[in-house]
């Protein structure tokens, strides 16, 4: 029910509140499955470093993106305004992007199977716990105690980091001198 001016403002709100905050002006609930889908996008990608918002942050999906075009062009590294970017940077953006897509996607996998509940709100719960975001479309209050567990959990690992929390488990030792020969494996 809102004018072409409404729907624009309230289109822009909801694509920097999902990244950030949390606010909403319209109900999630209501919300189109793209809708739903293009907000579970921006609340996994989150804010930049630096900021109190959550998700894996904007730098490591640009990092991701500049390396597959790298890759596409047949270029050794990752390149950015005259700059190289490491091995290191980039394998760090790859795992955060990967340990947090899996942990949320197994939190969906694990909710939904102890709970029949509707899929893509389940992602949504999950993408914003693990993104700090806060939204909701309601469905927490459903969740039985598994679910609310897990979607505890993605909040601790989402505001914690992934990444710090499983460093935690792990001694980190030096590269030694000597490596393991390098094998090629297909992919795609």
């Amino acid at each position: 029910g809102l004018s072409l001016n409404g729907k624009v403002y309230a289109s822009f709100f909801a694509s920097v509140t999902a990244r950030t905050a949390g606010f909403n002006t319209v109900d999630t609930a209501l919300m189109s499955e793209g809708g739903k889908l293009f907000n579970i996008v921006l609340m996994f990608i989150g804010g930049s470093p630096g900021s109190t918002a959550g998700g894996i942050k904007t730098t490591s999906i640009a990092v991701i993106f500049f390396y597959m075009i790298a890759y596409l062009r047949g270029k050794q590294g990752a390149e950015v305004f005259g700059r190289r970017i490491s091995d290191d940077t980039v394998r760090k953006a790859v795992t955060v992007f990967v340990l947090n897509l899996f942990l949320a996607l197994g939190a969906v996998l694990i909710i939904n199977g102890v709970e029949k509940l509707p899929m893509l709100d389940l992602m949504f719960e999950a993408f914003s716990a693990i993104g700090t975001v806060g939204m909701t479309t309601g469905l927490t209050r459903d969740l039985g105690t598994v679910g609310r567990v897990l979607i505890i959990a993605l909040m601790f690992l989402g505001r914690v980091g992934s990444m710090s929390f499983a460093f935690s488990f792990y001694e980190r030792k030096p590269v030694p001198k000597i490596q393991l020969p390098e094998v090629e494996v297909p992919v795609g």
